[in-house]
């Protein structure tokens, strides 16, 4: 008798483990206890890193060696540059080119293996917070948008509430991802955070090279390269910002090679010419941004000044806001996110004769068409 309970509460004993083992990811534990419930944008950034850096680090480096063994996106460049020359492109497409291209150039001008691994890491922690940064907004923006259509209560409004609710819904999925939160859990994105304004426009693109991980160690002072950089893009006469952004993107790809290819003799220009090319990438996104900004921007002030107090006036006024705020974070994320660095605005700099130099020696050397 006292060997059967003995064998009952073993069997006991053991469906209960097995029970324990077989839970459904509903029911798992091993994710942060502050991804449940509400979440601070803070917290959420620190979880994301977490749970996707190691990720976006390993595809971003299967991308780079895809591209180096295949140059796919090399190829496509010139027909892209040729159809984008009398119409604006995709800024979003042009976007992510030049991401690739700047991690491209990093790659093969680092100056050893684990130096480039460091770098790699460190753009894609910038480009996974840009990422972060823009659910965010889709998702903080968007449930002010929607709380202003449903206020509305106008059938005219159906389809925009119809793309809004489907916009924020895949903001929810794509931001759970970002999370590592497994289906199920609970959590509500809180702001947290008071975003210091951004610079000066016309300092913007010192704070940028001195902000950036991909210019230190720079011999040339971020005056110094601004000034090269903006003689550089006033030699062309492209108006086309995505056209301009292109053809830096096929810089980019291209000159590692062509430098490597010619075995140049002077290897002190190669070593140098990676911070420049560096930052011709560097002055290419930023123009992207600033566009894309003072359009928004534009756009919300025309809207402040001619909307009326009525509920139609209200989703247009917080459609514009989403729209400029999602601008903005793309602009923070092209001057790297500085904290607390600001350049003064500066009398107009002459670029010094030896970046001057390097100008004509990429003019040469790694020409786009």
């Amino acid at each position: 008798m006292k060997l059967a309970k003995i064998m009952l509460k073993l069997f006991a004993l053991t469906v209960l483990i097995l029970l324990a083992g077989c839970r459904g990811p509903e029911d798992r534990t091993d994710f942060p206890a502050s991804a449940a419930g509400t979440l601070p944008v803070r917290t959420a950034r620190e979880i994301c890193s977490r749970a996707m850096l190691d990720v976006r680090t390993a595809e971003n480096y299967q991308r780079l060696q895809r591209e180096h063994r295949e140059e796919t996106l090399q190829f496509r460049l010139p027909g892209e540059i040729a159809r984008c020359r009398n119409s604006h492109g995709q800024t979003a497409e042009v976007q992510r080119m030049l991401d690739l291209a700047q991690m491209y150039l990093q790659e093969l001008a680092a100056a050893d293996t684990p130096s480039a691994r460091k770098m790699l890491r460190r753009e894609t922690a910038r480009l996974l917070f840009r990422e972060f940064d823009e659910l965010a907004v889709r998702l903080l923006a968007g449930e002010k948008l929607l709380c202003a259509i449903e206020d509305a209560h106008t059938p005219a409004l159906e389809g925009k509430r119809q793309k809004t609710v489907l916009d924020y819904e895949n903001a929810r999925l794509e931001m759970r991802t970002l999370l590592g939160l497994p289906a199920g859990v609970p959590f509500l994105l809180i702001p947290d955070e008071q975003t210091e304004p951004l610079p000066p426009e016309r300092s913007r693109l010192e704070t940028a090279f001195l902000s950036r991980p991909e210019l230190e160690g720079s011999p040339f002072p971020p005056e110094e390269l601004a000034a090269a950089v903006r003689f550089f893009a006033g030699m062309k006469t492209i108006r086309n910002t995505e056209e301009s952004a292109m053809r830096t993107t096929l810089l980019l790809f291209r000159a590692p090679r062509e430098l490597y290819k010619r075995k140049l003799k002077d290897r002190a220009n190669p070593a140098d010419l990676k911070y420049l090319l560096a930052a011709l990438g560097l002055h290419a996104e930023l123009e992207l941004a600033e566009r894309e900004f003072r359009q928004a921007v534009r756009a919300e002030e025309k809207i402040m000044l001619t909307a009326g107090s009525d509920p139609r006036s209200r989703v247009e006024q917080a459609e514009a806001a989403r729209t400029r705020q999602l601008a903005e974070v793309r602009l923070r994320a092209a001057m790297g996110y500085p904290r607390n660095i600001c350049v003064k605005p500066q009398v107009q700099t002459e670029p010094p004769e030896k970046l001057l130099k390097m100008l004509e020696f990429i003019e040469k050397n790694c020409q786009n068409e």
